[in-house]
């Protein structure tokens, strides 16, 4: 029996910074451009990650890390979208190096 890992939409972002706005207003949230709580209401993104955010490497990484000491499986099938949800600032570099991250 073979056992497979499926890995889909990562969505890492490079500019998670925990404690920045995790509810904000705009399409990506979690980064320092959306800026920090101020008001009731609001919510500080988490160290691994929050809702209406992508996932911080750290996140990613642990995911891995607990993998290959637990659970090795015998195939993986990466499907890709590894970058962050900001597609109005991607370009190749970039996505080849959040590409580069995921391997």
């Amino acid at each position: 029996m073979l056992r497979a890992m499926h890995l889909s939409d990562v969505h890492l972002d490079f500019e998670y910074t925990p404690g920045t706005i995790s509810n904000c207003n705009e399409y990506l949230c979690c980064r320092e451009s959306v800026g920090y709580p101020k008001k009731a209401g609001d919510v500080a993104a988490g160290d691994w990650g929050a809702t209406n955010c992508d996932i911080p490497v750290q996140t990613m990484q642990s995911m891995l890390d607990h993998i290959v000491a637990n659970d090795v499986p015998d195939m993986i099938f990466w499907t890709g979208d590894n970058s962050a949800h900001d597609i109005w600032s991607n370009d190749a570099n970039e996505s080849v190096s959040y590409t580069v991250k995921v391997s």
